[in-house]
């Protein structure tokens, strides 16, 4: 395959991976909307299969690089994509390793999928740990932020751990915005 077909072979499966990336998202548990099911991965393995593993992982970027540039979501894409890349390219990577190109077989594609999920838990568990954690304690958001029992509860359990660290003083003090949380908990 010359370097031009090679190319454009790269340049539209990255845009199909993009498309998948944002269209069929919809939660993989109702309740947990953060775990959402994602087709985009298809064109990377097949990219990958059909070229070679590089070419897997210039899909994989490009993928990411359009998802960033047309369909920033803030700050969950700056800490979740380069998590997703990473984990999109420990998963091709087992997989390719595994099936190896010239005998693709369905029992090895089938191994080289289950060990490739066990690396990509493994790789998403320390960046969670080591990167997302770390950084999403950094972005400070003040309590209450809604008006819902447990942003109350929050700030209840902060003014009665502060009340036990202070005497209790007489004197009468403003009334602030946060009064009727604090009010409340009494």
């Amino acid at each position: 395959m010359n370097k031009t077909r090679r190319l454009t072979v790269i340049a539209l499966l990255a845009a199909i991976s993009f498309v998948l990336m944002i269209f069929p998202q919809f939660p993989l548990i109702p309740g947990a909307s953060f775990l959402k099911i994602d087709f985009s991965f298809v064109p990377v393995l097949l990219g990958a299969l059909m070229l070679d593993l590089k070419s897997g992982y210039a899909i994989l970027l490009l993928r990411s690089l359009l998802k960033l540039l047309l369909n920033n979501e803030g700050v969950n894409d700056y800490i979740g994509l380069p998590m997703n890349i990473i984990a999109m390219a420990v998963l091709l990577t087992v997989i390719m390793v595994i099936v190896k190109r010239q005998d693709i077989s369905p029992k090895r594609y089938v191994v080289g999928a289950v060990l490739g999920t066990l690396g990509l838990t493994l790789a998403m568990v320390i960046l969670n740990y080591v990167y997302a954690v770390p950084l999403l304690s950094l972005i400070h958001i003040s309590e209450p932020t809604r008006r819902t029992p447990i942003s109350y509860a929050v700030f209840c359990l902060k003014k009665k751990k502060n009340k036990t660290k202070k005497k209790k003083k007489t004197r009468k003090k403003k009334k602030n915005p946060t009064s009727n949380a604090a009010e409340r908990c009494d």
